[in-house]
Order: C-alpha cells, then structure tokens, then sequence
C-alpha cells in the first residue's frame, strides 16, 4: 500500500482552524484519493473541464473532517493534458478559490516522470511540492523531475 502525503498534508492544514483545505484528486490514470478517504468517487474537476455551463464548485464534496473538501478527478478522457492546458483549466481554478481567502487547493497528482499531466498541472498552480524517497529517488530523477515543473515553485520534501 503506497503512502499519500496529498492526503496527509490535507489533513493537517485542515487542522488549522482558520483554514479551508480543498484536496483535488489529480492523478486522472490511478486516482485512490477519495477510495482512502471512504468517498465514493463521481463526477469531478475533468467534468469542470469538460462542460463550461458547470460550477465546479458544484462537484465539491465536504468530508466529515472539518475544513476538508474534496473534488474528485471525474470522468475518464484520454485528453487530460488537453484540457488541463486550455483555457477553461484556469476559469475552473480561478472559480475553485474566488472568494474564498482562506481555501487552500492541494492536488494529488501522479509522479512527474510518469504522466504529462503533472507537468501541465504544475504550470498552472502556485507551488509545487516534490516527495522524493531517500532510498529510492536517485539525483538524476530528481533534477530531470525539477526540470519539467518549471513555471512554479519548488519546495522539496
């Protein structure tokens, strides 16, 4: 069973009582986020993409944590890193925090090296954390891996 720390890290900015954490399940090839957390999944943030007439908002699911929301990864497409590069990507992004100072949106997205959407993905948010495993991540795969997130910040971990 591999570890989340999307999830992780979610749960305890929740923690905090002044703010608001919006975990969206990022990884359109495997997503488990909602399996791990018992939330049945539905239509999601690829649906947001989809249909422009949709409030992304609309897919938002509370959890029974407080200050956790969750927005699952939606339907099946083989054009995600399409969608997630178009125009209509920033106006669901852009409605997912307006108006709301204190939400804090967390993707769980796969490996960079493995899917061309985590690096489309990074280019549109604010910071980019990196989970590397001492035993595991060699320094090659980190620097490649740092190479394709360019456009955001970078916090190592």
């Amino acid at each position: 069973m591999r570890e989340n720390e999307a999830i992780d890290l979610a749960l305890s900015l929740a923690g905090e009582s002044e703010l608001e954490v919006l975990l969206v399940e990022a990884d359109f090839l495997k997503p488990d986020t909602l399996g791990r957390l018992g939330i049945p999944s539905g239509p999601g943030f690829v649906d947001a993409l989809l249909d422009p007439d949709v409030d992304p908002e609309s897919f938002v699911i509370r959890t029974d944590v407080p200050g956790l929301s969750v927005l699952p990864a939606g339907a099946k497409t083989n054009n995600v890193p399409e969608l997630l590069a178009s125009d209509r990507s920033r106006e669901v992004l852009a409605k997912l925090v307006a108006g709301n100072q204190r939400r804090i949106v967390i993707f769980d997205s796969p490996p960079v090296l493995m899917a061309s959407h985590a690096t489309v993905l990074a280019g549109l948010v604010g910071r980019a954390l990196v989970v590397v495993r001492a035993d595991r991540t060699t320094e090659a795969d980190l620097r490649e891996a740092i190479g394709h997130l360019q456009g955001c910040e970078i916090s190592l971990m």
